[in-house]
Protein backbone atom coordinates (compact mmCIF):
# COMPACT_ATOMS: atom_id res chain seq x y z
CA UNK A 1 0.00 0.00 0.00
CA UNK A 2 1.44 2.90 -1.06
CA UNK A 3 2.43 6.47 1.68
CA UNK A 4 0.28 9.29 1.71
CA UNK A 5 2.38 12.34 -0.13
CA UNK A 6 1.02 14.31 2.56
CA UNK A 7 -0.70 15.11 5.70
CA UNK A 8 -1.79 18.00 8.29
CA UNK A 9 0.67 18.61 11.10
CA UNK A 10 -1.25 20.69 13.75
CA UNK A 11 -0.54 22.23 17.26
CA UNK A 12 -1.60 20.80 20.52
CA UNK A 13 -5.86 22.13 19.77
CA UNK A 14 -5.89 20.88 16.39
CA UNK A 15 -5.16 24.26 14.85
CA UNK A 16 -3.12 23.52 11.11
CA UNK A 17 0.48 24.75 11.60
CA UNK A 18 1.91 23.72 8.25
CA UNK A 19 1.96 20.49 6.14
CA UNK A 20 4.19 17.16 6.46
CA UNK A 21 5.82 15.93 2.99
CA UNK A 22 7.32 12.87 1.74
CA UNK A 23 10.10 13.73 -0.53
CA UNK A 24 11.09 10.98 -3.22
CA UNK A 25 13.27 9.32 -0.80
CA UNK A 26 10.47 9.36 1.52
CA UNK A 27 11.87 11.64 3.81
CA UNK A 28 9.40 14.01 5.63
CA UNK A 29 9.78 17.52 5.75
CA UNK A 30 7.26 20.60 6.87
CA UNK A 31 5.84 23.39 5.08
CA UNK A 32 5.11 25.77 7.69
CA UNK A 33 2.22 27.70 7.18
CA UNK A 34 2.66 31.77 7.90
CA UNK A 35 -0.80 31.82 10.27
CA UNK A 36 -2.34 28.63 11.51
CA UNK A 37 -5.41 27.20 9.87
CA UNK A 38 -8.61 26.74 12.46
CA UNK A 39 -11.14 24.74 9.89
CA UNK A 40 -13.42 25.39 12.82
CA UNK A 41 -13.90 28.47 11.77
CA UNK A 42 -17.21 30.16 10.08
CA UNK A 43 -14.59 31.27 7.04
CA UNK A 44 -11.04 29.61 7.94
CA UNK A 45 -8.17 31.92 6.62
CA UNK A 46 -6.46 31.52 3.35
CA UNK A 47 -2.87 29.77 3.53
CA UNK A 48 0.14 31.39 2.99
CA UNK A 49 3.13 28.92 2.68
CA UNK A 50 6.62 30.43 4.21
CA UNK A 51 8.22 27.07 3.07
CA UNK A 52 9.94 24.02 4.28
CA UNK A 53 11.93 24.14 7.63
CA UNK A 54 14.86 22.58 8.12
CA UNK A 55 16.48 21.40 11.29
CA UNK A 56 14.62 21.66 14.42
CA UNK A 57 12.60 24.73 15.35
CA UNK A 58 9.56 25.35 18.25
CA UNK A 59 6.70 26.73 15.96
CA UNK A 60 3.89 28.87 18.00
CA UNK A 61 0.47 28.76 16.78
CA UNK A 62 -0.73 32.45 16.49
CA UNK A 63 -4.35 31.35 17.24
CA UNK A 64 -3.78 29.83 20.53
CA UNK A 65 -0.33 30.04 21.43
CA UNK A 66 0.56 26.35 21.71
CA UNK A 67 3.95 25.60 20.95
CA UNK A 68 5.03 22.63 19.21
CA UNK A 69 8.72 21.61 18.21
CA UNK A 70 9.37 20.37 14.83
CA UNK A 71 12.68 18.26 15.01
CA UNK A 72 14.62 16.60 11.71
CA UNK A 73 14.66 12.94 11.87
CA UNK A 74 17.72 10.57 11.67
CA UNK A 75 16.50 9.68 8.14
CA UNK A 76 16.09 13.05 6.97
CA UNK A 77 19.93 13.66 8.01
CA UNK A 78 20.89 10.55 6.47
CA UNK A 79 19.06 11.48 3.49
CA UNK A 80 20.81 15.12 3.56
CA UNK A 81 24.18 13.86 3.65
CA UNK A 82 24.13 10.90 1.35
CA UNK A 83 22.27 13.82 -1.17
CA UNK A 84 25.11 15.98 -0.16
CA UNK A 85 27.98 13.23 -0.74
CA UNK A 86 28.89 11.92 1.86
CA UNK A 87 28.93 8.38 3.51
CA UNK A 88 27.02 7.94 6.28
CA UNK A 89 26.96 4.89 8.65
CA UNK A 90 24.04 4.57 10.90
CA UNK A 91 25.01 2.75 14.68
CA UNK A 92 21.96 1.63 16.57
Amino acid sequence: MARKRYRFWRCGNGHILGMIQWNGRMVPQLVLYRQAVDHGADVPEEVDVLGPLMGRMPVRCDVCDDVRLWDISEAALVALAEYSGFKVEVQS
